[in-house]
Parts: structure tokens; sequence; C-alpha cells
């Protein structure tokens, strides 16, 4: 069997999402088109959005192919450096939508890619693809220019991770433990009933 994945199933459920303005093209090598659209980010910028029904081999992608241009030739090894960092480190929180760099032409991008063979594709799930990718490209982006310019280091747009205790804050916390401990079981040998009495 096939999918219900067409063109047409995914330009309702962008209009459903509130998006009139797209392109639907034709693929010579591909049994489905490719929907072309865009996305104004939180920096302002317009970014190209692709949604494209690869029926051959089976999965949707949902792109933004180009969030951060960073040519290999023209870029710092240690931008480059810290730009992949960047990239791994957000990739290793990310749950659904990751980003990549393609280096034959310097582009950061993020998408999201599922299965759909023999699926239906229902519109909640087309929504949480599409947020999740635009949340990468409002999210992610502008500390990803940075980190390619060579003005910040990954470490720096990246968010902060929670700090794990120090050996003697958990010694602490132990000893705040065993006198609660203590004092709610002399609290309860207090209050329990004399032998022979209620």
């Amino acid at each position: 069997m096939g999918t219900s994945v067409t063109i047409e199933v995914l330009r309702q459920h962008l209009e459903e999402f509130g998006w009139k303005q797209y392109d639907l093209q034709d693929e010579d090598d591909e049994q489905e088109g490719v929907v072309f659209t865009g996305y104004v980010g939180s920096d302002g910028q317009p970014h190209r959005i692709i949604i494209d029904p690869v029926v051959e081999k089976g999965a949707l992608r949902i792109m933004a192919p180009d969030i951060v241009m960073a040519p290999m030739d023209k870029l710092d090894p240690a931008c480059l450096s810290e730009l992949t960092l960047a990239i791994a480190a957000i990739n290793s929180k990310s749950v659904l939508a990751w980003l990549s760099y393609a280096p034959q032409i310097g582009a950061v991008g993020a998408q999201v890619a599922m299965p759909i063979e023999e699926n239906d594709l229902t519109f909640e799930q087309f929504k949480r693809s599409m947020e999740a990718v635009l949340w990468m490209v409002s999210n992610d982006g502008d500390g990803l220019r940075a980190v390619a310019a060579g003005k910040k280091k990954a470490e720096e747009i990246l968010e902060p991770q929670v700090a794990l205790p120090t050996s003697e804050e958990l010694e602490a916390m132990r000893r705040v433990l065993a006198d609660l401990e203590e004092r709610v079981r002399k609290s309860q040998e207090g209050d329990a009933p004399e032998d022979g009495k209620e």
C-alpha cells in the first residue's frame, strides 16, 4: 500500500496551520512535488521552509535549510569548530527536530523527518513538526550566527546546565534530612498513648 501523504494533504494542513502563502512545485524525479513557503524568525529575517514528501523513500521532510550561511572556505577554523560543537550540543537536547551543517554550501539547517509509508499524517503531527523546526529557527538562529561570525563561543549560546550539588552540599542535605527524620520520630513517640491508656 502507498501513503496518503500527498501535496494536497500538506496544502490543507498548511492552510489549517494558518499559512496561506506557499508555492507548490512538481519534481521530475519524485512522485509527489514539494511545498516552498517561508517564515520570519525572531531575528526579523525571512527563512525558507521546505515541505517535501519523498514518497519513494517513505519519508516526509520539513526543513529550514539555511538558518545560517557559513561557507567552510570563508570561516575561521576555530569558528567552524565552535559552530559544529554548538550544533552537536543543541541536537543532544532536541527531541524532534535537529540541526545539520552542509559543508558543500556552508548552510546550517533545521529539519524534521518522519516515516509516511502506509500512514496518514494528522494535522497535529504536521503542526508539531512545523513548530519544532520554527522553534529552532527562532531560538537557535541568532546564537549560531554569532558563533559562526566569531562573536561568541558555543558555550555562551547554550542554555546553562543544571549544576550538580557538590559533595559538601550533599553532606549538608544529608544532615538536614537526618535531623528532620529524628524530629519526626521523636514527635511520633511523644504522641503515642501510654500502655493501657487511650
